[in-house]
């Protein structure tokens, strides 16, 4: 069976990213992002990270992408103390869509299979990255002594931590469920939890969807200060995390709508890229199979 035309283009045009984009990543990774990562202690993070942005940055322009950020310079860049970030998680360029958008030095939680990605791993160890393995629960107690002890100190970055533990794989529903466990983590640090909630970044790479321009929303909430969920346990506090993000998503859907109507895209491109953000609860679809 033949694939169709707008997936070939898709094809065609990762394609192009990659040729164009390897030896663009390769030069920064052999001669900076490597040194960075077996040396980070020489370096410092803001000049670590400002490398890294730079490279990312790049990429994001050849794959077409437009961000848009609510909340970041009010919530998160003028905030003088340390947080751990609450982030919802669509896709593998999550990571890159924020730090793209945002130029605070930031480090992310990632699982431990990222390690065998090569570039991957080599930008996460330049940005004090850390990996949990969710199957070995002492290494899991160790990451987390190891959060609250950077979550102290003023030589590492605020942390960000994708709270589902891994990609939501339908996007046309609600987030999928915050881990109570991991906000208990967050108390443990006792600095600000910010909350993020994202949209859009599942389109980019999928070859359902060929478009001219692919639109990646970011927006964080206000900090939450410890003396704040002091008193409120990590269960209820993953519960209200989770539903203010999806109402955020419902209204940014609402937005991505009001754009690609108004877009320059071709009618297929438009429908597709409607589809997703008109929510469609994973419930009602499975009523309707039955």
């Amino acid at each position: 069976m033949k694939k169709p035309r707008h997936k070939i283009l898709k094809y065609l045009h990762l394609t192009g990213v990659v040729l164009i984009y390897l030896p663009v990543a390769l030069f920064y990774h052999i001669f900076f992002v490597y040194r960075y990562g077996k040396h980070p202690e020489k370096y410092p993070v803001e000049k670590r990270y400002k490398l890294v942005r730079k490279e990312i940055r790049g990429l994001l322009k050849l794959l077409r992408i437009d961000i848009k950020v609510e909340g970041l310079e009010e919530y998160y860049l003028n905030n003088p103390n340390k947080a751990i970030l609450i982030i919802s998680h669509q896709a593998i360029l999550d990571p890159l869509i924020f730090i793209a958008a945002c130029p605070r030095p930031t480090s992310f939680l990632s699982k431990i299979e990222v390690k065998k990605y090569p570039l991957a791993s080599s930008v996460i160890k330049a940005l004090d990255g850390l990996y949990i393995d969710r199957a070995k629960l002492m290494t899991q107690i160790d990451t987390i002594r190891e959060i609250v002890k950077r979550a102290k100190s003023d030589k590492h970055a605020s942390i960000g931590i994708y709270i589902e533990g891994h990609r939501n794989d339908h996007p046309e529903g609600d987030v999928q469920e915050y881990k109570a466990g991991t906000i208990k983590t967050a108390y443990m640090t006792k600095t600000d939890i910010i909350n993020v909630a994202n949209y859009g970044e599942f389109r980019v790479v999928s070859p359902r969807y060929h478009l001219k321009r692919y639109v990646c929303y970011l927006h964080f909430f206000k900090p939450i200060h410890p003396e704040e969920y002091k008193n409120i346990d990590n269960f209820t506090m993953a519960s209200n995390l989770m539903k203010e993000t999806n109402e955020e998503i419902d209204k940014i859907r609402l937005e991505d709508i009001e754009y690609y109507e108004h877009s320059n895209e071709t009618k297929r491109g438009k429908r597709e890229a409607l589809l997703v953000s008109r929510k469609t609860p994973l419930i009602a679809k499975v009523d309707k199979k039955k």
